[in-house]
């Protein structure tokens, strides 16, 4: 499978211990992390798509995708992200991860769609 061209991977992870106590579940964590990618000041907005419950690595997760719009024009034209998140709660591993995947808007949905798939049915956190 060839990747788009213009395609992000951003894997983030940190003590699931430490943000337990915030964000009980997958689903309270990723609605935050959309609420916070919302006011950053580079975004003029933010569509979400779909929101679902998925399996990873034998954890219940959470699948937010969402277009994101730059606030600032290049040549005349605002630039759109296609982007998937995928927030994982491991206990047995003590951390949580959170797997995003951009693209421009304008890349065929479908390729997307198939990468997205298989980052997560290939990950692994324990």
């Amino acid at each position: 499978m060839e990747l788009p061209g213009t395609l992000r991977i951003l894997v983030s992870w940190g003590q699931l211990d430490q943000i337990v106590g915030r964000y009980a579940t997958t689903e309270v964590h990723a609605r935050h992390s959309l609420s916070k990618l919302s006011k950053a000041g580079d975004l003029k907005e933010i569509r979400l798509i779909d929101t679902s419950t998925v399996r990873v690595n034998s954890h219940q997760a959470t699948a937010t995708h969402f277009v994101v719009t730059s606030a600032y024009p290049i040549f005349g034209k605002y630039r759109n992200r296609d982007t998937r998140s995928i927030h994982v709660h491991c206990q047995e591993s003590n951390r949580f991860f959170i797997l995003n995947l951009s693209t421009r808007a304008d890349t065929q949905s479908s390729e997307t769609t198939s990468v997205s798939e298989r980052l997560r049915e290939s990950f692994r956190c324990h």
